[in-house]
């Protein structure tokens, strides 16, 4: 199941995969999933309908993800970018106060401390899903700055490493989607 909603979702079908995602969610074993949880809440967030409120959703489900154990710099600026999503002006860096933000940053700076400097790329999955993480978060942080060409140029450079099952995969395709839409 999770395997399908993460392929519509690459394919931009967002609606078919959380169909899927909630067809699943009556498993109680899948609710508390953090994988699950966390696919459902990314879904949410690259389709990110403010309309049908996507991004407020997607952040009280990072939110879980967070309480299931993921309480990583990642999962804080997934969190972050939701607001961002929603609207809201100034992100709250109370979120990434833990991980060396401070209340005098702008929000684009507020990230760019917490995601560090670029992670060296490797040939294992790991270290190249941790590079495609830093790049899809140094696209939103462009995109919070207001620099659409740099944002397109590191969502493409995520995308170009070719990890189509990885959430941060589907999120980047999503947001080269939206700025072709523009």
């Amino acid at each position: 199941m999770l395997g399908l909603a993460l392929a519509n979702a690459g394919l931009g079908r967002y609606d078919d995969a959380l169909a899927e995602l909630g067809y699943a969610a009556n498993s109680q074993r899948l609710r508390r999933d953090r994988r699950f949880v966390e696919a459902y809440a990314t879904v949410l967030f690259a389709r990110g309908d403010n309309l049908k409120g996507d991004n407020r959703t997607a952040f009280s489900r990072f939110e879980i993800v967070d309480s299931l154990g993921d309480k990583t710099r990642f999962n804080r600026l997934w969190r972050y970018f939701a607001q961002a999503h929603r609207g809201i002006g100034d992100p709250n860096v109370l979120l990434l106060t833990e991980f060396g933000a401070t209340f005098s940053m702008t929000p684009g700076e507020a990230a760019r401390v917490v995601l560090g400097a670029r992670p060296l790329a490797g040939r294992t999955r790991a270290t190249r899903e941790t590079l495609a993480k830093w790049l899809f978060f140094s696209g939103q942080t462009a995109l919070l700055d207001g620099d659409t060409a740099q944002a397109a140029a590191y969502f493409n450079e995520a995308e170009a490493l070719n990890l189509h099952d990885s959430l941060v995969h589907i999120a980047a395709l999503a947001e080269l989607r939206k700025l072709a839409g523009e």
